[in-house]
């Protein structure tokens, strides 16, 4: 099981905002990153930076050998062989890079109302024929759909779980009913990889594709799993230094010859500083993951049984059947979002590059909350509570949910006119979280405490010194 001592390793968590703790619950847009990799990313700029494969210095050599370590290491953990896997800069680069190159030779592509834009935009724009499969009213692939779609398409692409939905695909039993038909399969990672246990060569799919900074990993990282099959068909998207073996002149024309995969779709110059702090970020993660699923849908349970309990909708299947996240369709998303933030709350609003899937839905946006291995169920009673306050203006009613033990750490002392957190108090009331009130907190957990109430507490106070 994950304990909070994880919470150790993200020195960023130790911030506040306005006076309180950072609750950081946006990880399906970008993880935080451990110190571990923070310090592999300075070590590396001060004792190795060099460009790999091309000098034959000392930095040279072990710039080369920490970035093919780091390879190794991140292909291990999604079960690949090191030469099946690409250095790619993100999830969007490597299913960029792929549709490209299938362009070249197959015509028609089925993807899902669930996928995400990069895992859609980059099939519609290259293929002359695109199917969409649809989804059901709990946010799941129509399998019926799927087998009837899967037979007009050459390439089928869909994700491991939904950033919008939670949805968690069972990627073996859609990639077996396409492969059935022979077709390509590619799958979308971005994530599924950060948030359990991968093993490409159990799934059955030709390619997988997933980002490196949602994985505790530096921005600029990923990788393209390619299989042996697939990868023979391919050429390179790009070409120049570190693709090719040589390049010789004959007569008016040049002779190119390759370099074996996956050079040949690496060229020029990698981010190598942050593939070899991916590798730290892999290190770290295996330590978790095999929990992480688990770890999450425990946290967020709390926050799934407040929103049934408030009736307030959410999209995608129950919790036994999602990660850690869940995106709940309010009024003003936008609105909502700031004002949890101001409180430390860290959450994202929007259509979270998934408009289709909204419009499938009849949203225009929603509130997502995402969760990592850092988050704990003490922070989502905060974070629970907080959003009620907020909702609760919004509705004229009273606090519905007070956590058993509300957090000790908040401590601010203004007075309630010049209180820059005012707008999220019924006119009248003070809502439970007001720093002054913690005792009456304590005692009346209906919520309400009145503002005459809290200015005796405030004189009280004064007069003790």
């Amino acid at each position: 099981m994950i304990g909070e001592e994880v919470r150790n390793h993200f020195p960023i968590l130790r911030r506040t905002v306005n006076g309180f703790p950072i609750v950081y619950m946006d990880s399906a847009a970008t993880s935080l990153k451990p110190v571990e990799v923070i310090e592999t990313l300075v070590r590396f700029y001060s004792a190795h930076d060099s460009n790999v494969w091309r000098s034959p210095h000392v930095l040279g050599a072990e710039s080369t050998d920490a970035f093919e370590r780091a390879r190794e290491k991140v292909a291990r953990f999604i079960g690949a062989r090191p030469r099946d896997l690409v250095l790619v800069t993100s999830t969007t680069d490597g299913i960029n890079r792929l549709a490209e190159m299938l362009a070249r030779a197959k015509k028609s592509v089925m993807c899902t109302v669930m996928d995400h834009h990069s895992n859609m935009l980059p099939w519609r724009t290259r293929f002359r024929r695109f199917h969409l499969c649809r989804i059901t009213s709990e946010g799941e692939i129509d399998v019926e759909d799927f087998e009837e779609k899967v037979k007009k398409a050459d390439v089928v692409a869909f994700p491991m779980v939904s950033n919008v939905l939670g949805t968690v695909n069972d990627v073996r039993d859609l990639a077996e009913r396409a492969k059935d038909r022979k077709k390509i399969v590619v799958v979308d990672g971005a994530q599924g990889v950060p948030h359990m246990p991968v093993n490409v060569s159990r799934l059955e799919v030709d390619a997988l594709a997933f980002s490196g900074h949602k994985m505790l990993g530096p921005h600029g990282s990923g990788g393209l799993y390619i299989s042996s099959e697939l990868r023979d068909e391919l050429k390179p998207v790009f070409s120049g230094g570190d693709s090719i073996k040589s390049v010789r002149l004959r007569g008016e024309d040049i002779e190119i010859e390759w370099m074996e995969p996956p050079h040949r779709f690496e060229a020029g110059t990698p981010s190598i500083a942050n593939y070899v702090g991916l590798g730290t970020a892999v290190d770290f993660l295996s330590r978790y993951i095999d929990d992480c699923l688990n770890h999450e849908r425990r946290v967020l349970r709390r926050l799934m049984e407040f929103l049934e309990d408030a009736k307030i909708r959410y999209l995608g299947p129950p919790l036994e059947r999602r990660c850690g996240l869940v995106s709940i369709a309010v009024p003003e998303p936008d609105r909502v979002a700031y004002t949890l933030a101001k409180y430390g709350v860290c959450t994202r609003a929007g259509h979270h590059c998934a408009n289709p899937l909204h419009d499938f839905f009849n949203v225009s946006a929603t509130l997502r909350f995402s969760l990592y291995i850092y988050n704990t169920e003490r922070e989502m009673d905060y974070a629970v509570t907080v959003l009620d306050q907020v909702l609760s203006r919004t509705k004229e009613r009273a606090v519905r949910y007070v956590p058993p033990e509300f957090p000790s750490f908040i401590r601010q002392e203004v007075p309630c006119t010049s209180c820059p957190y005012r707008d999220l108090c019924n006119w009248d009331t003070v809502v439970a979280f007001c720093p002054y009130v913690p005792g009456f907190v304590r005692r009346r957990l209906s919520g309400r405490v009145t503002r005459h109430e809290v200015a005796e507490a405030v004189e009280e106070r004064k007069a003790k010194g």
